[in-house]
């Protein structure tokens, strides 16, 4: 072989690895048009395409919450998107999520407010495969004629980019296209289009102020009931009336749930965030009972800790509120000034008036939103709840078969091991079963007396473990028979739930249909989210 040939086959090889290397980070689009994209917006909900952002320098950003780099990388991509979107520049990010909640909720506190896709299909979803999508972060950035002017830059290099591609974008004055890289305004609005932005602006802080009064109300409520916890913690220490301590505890109990209620109908918490109560009024000690003083302390502090935690929800909500105030106080200085050109303009007023619609619009309608949630809400709590049936059922049945082995009188060594193990691995099971009542918070009433293996320790000969065995497989069918029927008792009420919310959802969907109004489901729903907060109250999360 000449050394020309091997020269050109090694240079296939290079080839191809390098092709293989580029397939596996995703096509490339350096230098081409960058193919467009059809969506719906996952926070807004409002279905947008790419081409609607030519004439824009557009950041098309595949992430995931779940992705360490891409976290790494957002606060970069938050500072980026604060110094130019007002000089063009906008974010496509496209995330390879599959839980919607947290996906909404990191987005939510991050202040990531710009174009989001959430499809849930992880590595498979639809857009990840149309662009060959096999690691994230992956980021496309596009200028003004949708071109892919650079792939996948991060950390400073991506200020320089989006600058080369803002220095590309031609600005129209008077009609024309002059020269490169001026950011100035193209034209001053007229008079009457800054009252229709104004009007517009006023509209959206309207609704922004009206959900931040029903914020306020909350946390106003809140900080009350922190007080009332400092007053009971305070006369813990010298109590003096109990009727009336009794009176205060059962109020703190009551206007906690109330509160907590609100913030779940709302949307404000979830199933993987749910504020833990008490199930019961808190109870004043009894003055003869020093223990007891111990667990009201206790009680107090769950409570504290509970009303912390609503406060920080409630703060986040309005913090984004402030956000989207903050802006339409700046963009009426903008009209005023004619700082920005007409179509700059219209654009930032119409994003700024869509968050402000969208969020008044879940908060009013959060209740809707929930019931389509409430299903997914009640299927974690109940697959731990059916794992227990199943695994209880199967107890059963070989503690039966234990039973028949036993009325055959084995009496050869092969068949008494036999029988030693079965039922040694059932008593094993039963324990561990207990354990993972106990883990959910499952009370069995009174706890029976678990089983024991009576061949531990003894010689199979010895005939006396036959007639203990025999009572032992009685303790076992004593042990898993009531914790059966208290795991039914919990799967029948799960179940319920799951009707009433199927039902609730198919009523829905026909009354807005037919545009009918729903809002008489409402109670209806309020008092399904009661049920599903008793449940999560009584049911310990199980460890992962």
């Amino acid at each position: 072989m000449t050394y020309r040939t091997k020269l050109l086959q090694t240079g296939l090889v290079i080839g191809l690895y390098a092709a293989v290397a580029q397939a596996s980070a995703g096509a490339g689009y350096l230098g081409r048009e960058f193919p467009t994209f059809t969506a719906r917006d996952a926070i807004t909900g409002r279905q947008f395409s790419l081409n609607d952002l030519r004439g824009k320098v557009v950041l098309v950003d595949f992430w995931a919450t779940w992705c360490g780099p891409c976290v790494a990388e957002l606060p970069n991509v938050l500072r980026a998107h604060r110094k130019y979107k007002d000089q063009g520049f906008e974010i496509v990010s496209i995330s390879l999520d599959s839980n919607n909640n947290r996906f909404r909720s990191f987005v939510r506190n991050k202040g990531m407010n710009w174009y989001h896709v959430m499809e849930g299909g992880g590595w498979k979803t639809r857009l990840a495969r149309k662009y060959s999508v096999n690691s994230i972060p992956r980021m496309y950035l596009l200028d003004a004629e949708g071109i892919c002017i650079s792939e996948n830059v991060r950390g400073r290099k991506l200020d320089g980019a989006i600058q080369r591609g803002l220095a590309k974008m031609p600005v129209a004055q008077d009609g024309e296209h002059t020269k490169r890289g001026t950011n100035r305004p193209s034209n001053r609005v007229g008079p009457a289009v800054a009252r229709r932005l104004r009007t517009q602006l006023d509209d959206a802080r309207a609704r922004v102020n009206q959900t931040a009064d029903s914020l306020l109300e909350s946390a106003d409520q809140l900080d009350a009931l922190a007080e009332v916890i400092d007053d009971l913690d305070a006369q813990l220490a010298v109590p003096e009336d109990s009727a009336r301590l009794k009176q205060r505890f059962v109020y703190l109990h009551n206007e906690l749930h109330k509160i907590r209620h609100t913030m779940f109908m709302s949307g404000l918490i979830d199933d993987q965030r749910t504020v833990k109560l008490p199930t019961s009024p808190l109870e004043p000690p009894s003055m003869s009972d020093s223990r007891a003083f111990v667990k009201a302390k206790q009680q107090l502090e769950a409570a504290r800790a509970a009303i912390d935690l609503m406060k920080r929800v409630d703060a986040q909500v309005r913090d984004e509120l402030a956000s989207i105030g903050e802006e339409i106080r700046s963009l009426r200085g903008d009209i005023s000034r004619g700082s920005l050109s007409g179509k700059a303009l219209e654009s930032r007023v119409g994003q700024v008036c869509d968050q402000a619609d969208s969020f008044a619009q879940r908060w009013q309608n959060s209740w809707q939103n929930r019931l389509r949630e409430a299903d997914g809400i009640i299927t974690a709590m109940a697959q731990p709840i059916k794992t227990l049936s199943y695994r209880l059922q199967g107890l059963l049945r070989r503690i039966a078969a234990v039973r028949d082995q036993l009325s055959q009188s084995p009496s050869d060594a092969p068949a008494l091991k036999e029988l030693r193990d079965a039922f040694g691995a059932i008593c094993n099971e039963v324990r561990e079963t207990y354990d993972r009542l106990q883990g959910l918070g499952i009370n069995v009433g009174d706890a029976p007396p678990l089983p024991t293996n009576p061949f531990d320790g003894r010689r199979l000969t010895d005939r006396r473990i036959l007639a203990q065995l025999d009572e032992q497989i009685q303790v076992a069918d004593n042990a898993v028979e009531p914790a059966l029927e208290t795991v039914a008792h919990y799967k029948r009420r799960l179940e319920a739930l799951t009707e009433e919310a199927v039902a609730m959802q198919g009523e829905l969907a026909e009354r807005l249909g037919n545009e009918r109004d729903a809002d008489d489901l409402r109670p209806r729903f309020s008092e399904l989210c009661r049920k599903i907060l008793a449940l999560q109250d009584q049911l310990a999360r199980p460890s992962s």
